[in-house]
């Protein structure tokens, strides 16, 4: 059984379980967080639909993450904490994701590449993601297996608000002098073997492997 709090309150540490107890209570835990999200949406059109927030989806979402990540230092956890905290609503507030969608498959067809394929015989027409899931437009969770979520997951608020702050700074690429990408670099460095020394910053899975067989081949 999970722990009972009030759903606006701020999270603690003691209001979470260790990985150790969360790997029991995880199926049980889950199902209950499903349950409790089918009321938490409200559908304002065909294409837009707010997704309302409170302590459970992130405790939920936390517990996720320290899962995912195997965390288990005190500071990294109450990092963690301290990056979700302020996505719960407190007193009469209230925080919700909004996603607006918009479904043309006719328009798909005409304006964009026929290579830029879709998956599955049906294709999923997916509306947000959250940690390791997805969302389609009808509310159905996926288990994301494809798109690099075992490095930060879906949305955190971390990453987020990081992107969001830059963006409203600076958007270039490295044509420019910037010590932000220098500082990065040095900081990627030290945590890789004597080697490996110089960075090459790309944009997708597919951009590093063209990279890394030109590198290859160049070398050979």
């Amino acid at each position: 059984m999970h722990m009972e709090f009030n759903k606006t309150m701020k999270l603690r540490k003691q209001d979470l379980w260790t990985l150790e107890e969360y790997s029991t209570e995880r199926e049980d835990f889950r199902r209950s967080i499903l349950e409790h999200k089918k009321d938490r949406q409200l559908f304002l059109g065909p294409n837009a639909t707010l997704y309302f927030e409170d302590a459970l989806t992130m405790k939920y979402q936390i517990q996720e993450m320290l899962r995912i990540e195997k965390i288990f230092e005190s500071s990294e956890i109450e990092e963690e904490i301290a990056a979700y905290n302020p996505l719960i609503p407190q007193g009469s507030e209230l925080v919700a994701t909004f996603m607006f969608e918009i479904d043309y498959p006719i328009t798909r067809r005409k304006v964009l590449s026929s290579s830029l394929s879709l998956s599955y015989t049906k294709p999923l027409h997916i509306v947000r993601g959250s940690g390791q899931f997805l969302y389609d437009k009808n509310g159905i969770e996926y288990l994301d297996g494809v798109n690099n979520i075992q490095h930060v997951g879906h949305a955190h608020p971390k990453v987020s608000t990081a992107a969001y702050k830059q963006l409203q700074i600076l958007n270039t690429n490295t044509r420019y002098l910037d010590q932000h990408v220098l500082d990065y670099a040095e900081r990627l460095l030290k945590k890789l073997p004597s080697k490996l020394s110089v960075c090459f910053f790309t944009n997708s899975g597919s951009e590093s492997n063209d990279l890394a067989l030109r590198l290859a081949r160049t070398y050979t």
